[in-house]
């Protein structure tokens, strides 16, 4: 059964890989695709995108100054992600909302979620918010938790030695670690200095 679910696992992550695909954030507005966004083609684009629980979807608000002239209404269901007027990147998958922190070959998300945590004093519950960090293979990619095991289930066919690397960082280091350095995330730069090898 661990054979089925490690093959399984490789089949759904598996897929073509490119290379690095954004510096600059896109322009403000609705994704369709992550074909879109890698382009930076929104549609709509937009000033403002904000979302609506009424309308079931995504609403663009166009601008000219500081006067609206006009709102288009996209649905959840046909909206691959969007970014917002501060140039933030988010992708919706499966009901969730990733924030794009690395779009690449290894794109790597953010997601705070809510968590319970007892108090000190007792067995009463408080909820605070935790930032989780996810992986997909490419902008289409399913995503997954970004956890060694993750990576190697993805990767040890097709990039061996990245997945040797991604274990030797040992429990100092974390996956989700900023490489000021070089302006990525270290788990992208390990990719990317393995690739090939």
């Amino acid at each position: 059964m661990r054979l089925f679910a490690g093959v399984a696992f490789s089949l759904l992550v598996g897929g073509a890989l490119a290379a690095p695909l954004l510096t600059p954030p896109p322009p403000t507005g609705v994704y369709r695709s992550a074909a879109q966004y890698r382009r930076s083609q929104p549609a709509p684009a937009g000033a403002e995108v904000r979302a609506s629980d009424k309308r079931q979807g995504l609403i663009v608000m166009q601008r000219q100054g500081s006067q609206a002239f006009g709102k288009t209404v996209v649905p959840y269901d046909s909206v691959w992600g969007y970014v917002n007027e501060k140039g933030v990147g988010y992708r919706l998958f499966q009901g969730e909302e990733y924030r794009i922190e690395a779009a690449d070959t290894l794109t790597i998300y953010s997601n705070n979620a809510p968590n319970r945590n007892a108090g000190s004093g007792g067995p009463a519950m408080r909820t605070y918010t935790a930032t989780g960090y996810y992986f997909s293979r490419g902008l289409s990619g399913l995503i997954f938790p970004l956890t060694e095991k993750n990576l190697r289930l993805a990767y040890e066919a097709g990039n061996p030695a990245f997945v040797a690397a991604v274990k030797d960082l040992g429990t100092l280091q974390a996956l989700s670690d900023f490489d000021k350095k070089t302006g990525t995330y270290r788990v992208v730069r390990l990719y990317r200095d393995t690739m090939g090898k």
